[in-house]
């Protein structure tokens, strides 16, 4: 949950704070505040009276703090400022208290790089509802200029990835590397995840790391659900593959897909434009002489429908 500090000695009266906070004992809590404890001051875990306060989600605890001069920035470089802690472990008690006394959702740490993205990354999805609410950014970025939403894909996290979007998260981002988010997430096989963006509006025919569409990569990868996704959503056909040579080539030859799962994804291909008559560009070679050398007569029939010279072969 938080970072604990034990680079200074634990004092009685802290550790005596801090219990007091966790068993919402306030006129304990009032009494060793009055004797002067230093309310900034760690107990035998290492933890602050404030992370004590957000632990526990007490807002009334974190306010007499507040009045005893408890400040709203990052108490150390290990943690966030009390807003973003609280936020990170849905604590919204206390993280409401404390945007009432002014605490920044926008705040950036010494790198630049803005507190909530550690909520994000904490994945506490009412944590990150509630700053998005209170003015934080779905399309605020990391330091090195990664966007939140590519961060929540990356953690396979549907609810978050919904939630960005639905603040302004843009669906057609990129990583840093030039990676779509799309490609991201059709390279985990996140079958969730894909038909969100790409109901969001990503880019179905956009490149993946390697500089392939990401049904080209979809289908190299082997993921085929993924591939009949895109295709459903309008992916071109008529693409290559990492290799140069046509889709509709690289499924025929492909011995990991059965007949069955060929013919499906050769018929969505032909639909979304592949070219029937399209060759191997190093051998010359036609599609349907590849589906006739893979014994797969329902393939044939299916390029020829769509326009494969019937000529000789």
């Amino acid at each position: 949950m938080f970072v604990p500090n034990f680079t200074s000695k634990p004092h009685p009266y802290v550790c005596a704070l801090c219990q007091a906070i966790l068993l919402r004992d306030f006129s304990r809590t009032r009494a060793l505040i009055i004797l002067g404890t230093n309310v900034t001051g760690r107990d035998n875990s290492g933890r602050t009276p404030m992370q004590c306060a957000i632990q526990v989600d007490c807002p009334e605890a974190a306010a007499l703090l507040l009045v005893a001069g408890v400040t709203l920035k990052a108490p150390d470089w290990g943690n966030p400022p009390p807003l973003f802690q609280a936020a990170s472990v849905g604590s919204l008690r206390v993280a409401e208290l404390l945007l009432e006394h002014g605490a920044d959702p926008s705040a950036r740490n010494v790198w630049g790089q803005r507190y909530f993205v550690n909520v994000c990354l904490s994945e506490n999805i009412a944590g990150v509802d509630f700053l998005l609410h209170a003015g934080a950014n779905a399309m605020w970025e990391t330091s090195s200029g990664r966007p939140v939403l590519i961060l929540a894909v990356e953690k396979g996290n549907a609810d978050l990835v919904q939630l960005l979007l639905r603040h302004g998260a843009k669906a057609t981002c990129r990583d840093v590397n030039g990676s779509s988010v799309l490609a991201l997430a059709t390279e985990k096989n996140d079958l969730m995840i894909t038909r969100i963006l790409l109901d969001a509006g990503a880019e179905v025919d956009s490149s993946s790391l390697c500089d392939m569409t990401v049904l080209a990569d979809a289908l190299s990868r082997g993921h085929i659900h993924i591939a009949q996704i895109l295709l459903e959503h309008g992916a071109q056909g008529n693409t290559n593959d990492v290799y140069g040579r046509p889709l509709l080539i690289s499924v025929i030859k492909d011995p990991r897909f059965s007949a069955d799962k060929k013919t499906n994804l050769i018929r969505q291909l032909l639909e979304n434009g592949a070219d029937a008559n399209a060759k191997d560009g190093m051998a010359g070679v036609s599609t349907v002489n590849y589906a006739l050398e893979e014994n797969l007569p329902v393939i044939v029939d299916l390029l020829y429908k769509y326009g494969a010279w019937r000529g000789e072969l």
